[in-house]
């Protein structure tokens, strides 16, 4: 695995699982409702024909909003999509059934860190990132894509930060792994995946990671304890020979915790640094652009997703 390949693989990891956003449990399936308006206002704004690129597109959800609103509207939009990470257009397409027709209209680019990449120079007339840029070394990634904006181009980016409710949740979900860690049970996967153990041990610790985490008040249960006590009662209600049989499935679950656990790192990690530091913001006006819109965006009316910004490529650089 090559160092760009081992710095993103929790993320690989986490978009080979399915997902087509970033916020799972909150869309049935790509970004709707005033996430989905936002964009499509960004679209509208294009000259024909247009070239897009959606930097951080992870499993495509920009991409797909793009094409499917060009095609509506009869419009002239090529759509190229990054992601550092590795992403299978042919998996997404069995897993979105309804998104299959739409992925052969972008041009998918995976396992691309804007920090290194080469960008053809004004070629570019909208730059989209929706939860992702951020998580870029700002400092080398922005410069290549101010480059790569035509005059009057515009960079738009929709970021978490603090007052966000995803924010919290997040924060929930570090408590859990950290729980998850203190209870002992990723170090009995690891063990039970190295044969270390046998049968009635890793009962043992099935049995009491079970018990630890049922006993957690309700308003602290989110959805990882509930699937790890799911588990560990379908784990326990094996029998012994078939128990040891499950290493590979025991390691496989260790690097799933693992990966979910480094993703919410990054998560917090990035959203805390461009919550209490507004200097991130300078790298853009640096690179020769304008900020020319800051605006909250909701989502039903109600939930805060976000904060979009707009910079613009002024038509003399």
């Amino acid at each position: 695995m090559t160092d760009s390949a081992e710095r993103f693989a929790h993320w690989s990891r986490y978009w080979e699982g399915g997902p087509l956003t970033s916020l799972p449990d909150d869309f049935r399936e790509n970004y709707d409702g005033e996430l989905a308006a936002f964009w499509f206002d960004r679209f509208a704004g294009l000259p024909q024909p247009a070239e897009i690129l959606d930097v951080c597109t992870g499993n495509g959800a920009v991409a797909l909003l793009a094409v499917r609103w060009a095609r509506e509207n009869r419009r002239d939009i090529a759509v190229t999509a990054i992601d550092a990470a590795r992403i299978d257009p042919e998996s997404i397409a069995r897993r979105w059934p309804a998104q299959a027709a739409l992925l052969p209209l972008i041009k998918f680019r995976p396992e691309s860190p804007l920090e290194t990449l080469a960008l053809e120079a004004e070629s570019v007339d909208l730059i989209c990132s929706q939860y992702g840029l951020e998580y870029c070394e700002l400092d080398k990634a922005v410069p290549r894509l101010a480059v790569a904006l035509r005059p009057g181009g515009e960079l738009v980016m929709l970021a978490h930060d603090l007052s966000t409710a995803m924010v919290s949740t997040m924060q929930s979900e570090q408590s859990e792994y950290e729980l998850l860690q203190s209870l002992g049970f990723e170090r009995l996967l690891k063990r039970w995946a190295a044969g270390l153990l046998d049968a009635q041990s890793i009962r043992k610790g099935l049995e009491e990671t079970a018990k630890a985490l049922a006993g957690q008040p309700a308003t602290g249960a989110g959805p990882l304890i509930g699937q790890v006590i799911q588990s560990c009662r379908a784990l326990l209600g094996m029998p012994a020979g078939q128990l040891l049989a499950q290493k590979s499935q025991a390691a496989a679950y260790l690097a799933q915790i693992d990966a979910g656990r480094l993703r919410i790192e990054d998560m917090l990690r990035v959203n805390r640094q461009i919550g209490l530091d507004d200097q991130w913001l300078d790298i853009f006006e640096q690179a020769g652009l304008q900020l020319i819109e800051t605006l909250p965006v909701k989502y039903q009316g109600v939930h805060h997703v976000g904060t979009a910004r707009r910079w613009k490529k002024s038509q003399g650089a």
